[in-house]
């Protein structure tokens, strides 16, 4: 699954613009991060030693500020966009930045990336 998700985001370079399903410019790729290859089925155990929620925790963490500087970030948010990979949108000075998963893409042209999805149904951070 991640693989053919991966295979999206390939097509995409920082600069393309960003489409969401009405036809909107909804801004312009600021970055592209792919899904881990091997993720854990789980982000989160019960059964989790400490050293692995420790892991864990750093790994959100380390999302955290790649997207957000010291904001603070849902933890499944961040576990979700580890997971699966993401776009950054740079929405320009007006708009916050928008994040896009894999399966909110509906096409990559050579130009442009077009969603499936309307702007409000984007996450925003």
């Amino acid at each position: 699954m991640n693989r053919e998700q991966n295979g999206a985001l390939t097509l995409i370079k920082e600069g393309m613009e960003v489409f969401d399903a009405n036809n909107k410019n909804v801004g312009s790729v600021a970055y592209v991060r792919f899904g881990d290859d091997n993720p854990r089925e789980d982000f989160h155990t019960e059964t989790a030693s400490v050293q692995d929620k420790n892991a864990s925790d750093e790994i959100v963490e380390t999302v955290a500020e790649v997207l957000v500087g010291n904001d603070e970030i849902p933890e499944e948010l961040g576990a979700r966009l580890l997971r699966y990979g993401y776009i950054r949108i740079d929405g320009g000075l007006l708009h916050s930045d928008r994040f896009a998963t894999p399966d909110q893409i509906a096409r990559v042209t050579d130009h442009h990336v077009e969603l499936n999805v309307p702007a409000d149904e984007l996450i925003t951070l």
